[in-house]
């Protein structure tokens, strides 16, 4: 059996955000109204950056076990 936590690595974590946030702003780029783009923006930025935010420091810790609170200053 699959499971999820198995498939779902922070790497692919990262590339959903990614994807999530570049249609984001495709869709504002197509709206007319302020307020959707607003509402737009904020849903599907805030999602790609929570994305980003939490798996790049666990990719950090990860990969970087020697100067771990460098590669984490720096990102």
């Amino acid at each position: 059996a699959i499971l999820a936590a198995e498939f779902i690595t922070p790497q692919r974590v990262v590339i959903i955000g990614a994807i999530v946030g570049l249609v984001g702003i495709a869709l504002c780029s197509l709206l007319f109204s302020m307020w959707y783009i607003v509402v737009v923006y904020g849903i599907c930025v805030g999602i790609g950056n929570s994305c980003f935010y939490g798996n790049g420091l666990v990719m950090l810790g990860k990969y970087f076990r020697k100067r771990r609170s460098l590669a984490t200053g720096f990102g």
